[in-house]
């Protein structure tokens, strides 16, 4: 009988390495478990957040580009109009969204100019919606000469006149000048002043500028040759109903 209890505790002794866990090492795995998780989980949320955040970042990008591109659909759109119907060209004096001067460089997108103290406007294109070419096939220059109002207007409009063709006839000038100098006469007459206007076509740029100064210096000199008096200044009276004469009364 002894010989048949051996094998029992032989099957018994094999079993054992199979026996239930204790409940800590159960505690242990499902903490395990938990914190595999929650981890995973926060990754999910942080990498869904990261990916939210450059969804948002690329659509305002997107905007910014979309707005960007409208403008400069808009800029090249009007400098090709501004090209195939030839509004003006480099080298051109033009008056564009609020700023004048000489035309030194444009591409489709923008032009370039610079103003009479050199400083440099730089143009979008789709901000020109008024050109005024002041240079294109010919120019002209309008003169108002102020004389006293008591000097004889007949007189002073033939010493204008022959200022006029003496400048029409020197060879510096007759070349700027493309047609005949006008004289019309009185423009107009404030106070002791008397306007006289003197209207000279010219070639565009700097031929205006030219003749207008030498047309001023010549006047100048012919008006002092012939003691042609210049208009005084301006005089203004001011009456002051407060103020009474010696034996006036107020009533």
């Amino acid at each position: 009988m002894s010989l048949g209890a051996a094998p029992n505790l032989a099957v018994e002794t094999e079993l054992a390495p199979h026996a239930t866990p204790p409940l800590g090492a159960l505690g242990a795995v499902a903490e395990e478990r938990i914190s595999v998780a929650t981890q995973r989980q926060l990754m999910w949320w942080r990498f869904r957040t990261h990916r939210l955040s450059l969804l948002a970042s690329a659509g305002v990008v997107g905007l910014a580009i979309g707005f960007g591109a409208q403008t400069l659909v808009k800029d090249m759109l009007n400098g090709f109009f501004i090209l195939v119907e030839n509004q003006y060209n480099v080298g051109d004096v033009i008056q564009v969204a609020g700023v004048g001067g000489t035309v030194e460089d444009m591409t489709l997108r923008r032009t370039v100019l610079r103003d009479a103290d050199g400083t440099v406007h730089v143009v979008p294109n789709s901000e020109i919606k008024i050109v005024s070419n002041k240079t294109r096939d010919w120019a002209r220059v309008l003169l108002h000469v102020a004389a006293a109002y008591d000097e004889n207007s007949e007189r002073v409009i033939q010493l204008l006149r022959e200022v006029a063709d003496d400048v029409r006839n020197d060879p510096n000038y007759a070349g700027m000048i493309v047609a005949e100098p006008e004289v019309p006469g009185i423009e107009r007459v404030v106070g002791a002043e008397v306007d006289y206007l003197m209207q000279v076509k010219t070639l565009p740029g700097a031929p205006q500028y030219a003749v207008s100064r030498e047309l001023r210096r010549r006047i100048k000199e012919r008006f002092e040759k012939n003691n042609i008096k210049a208009a005084g200044p301006a005089k203004v009276y001011v009456f002051d109903p407060g103020q009474r004469g010696p034996g006036e009364e107020n009533t």
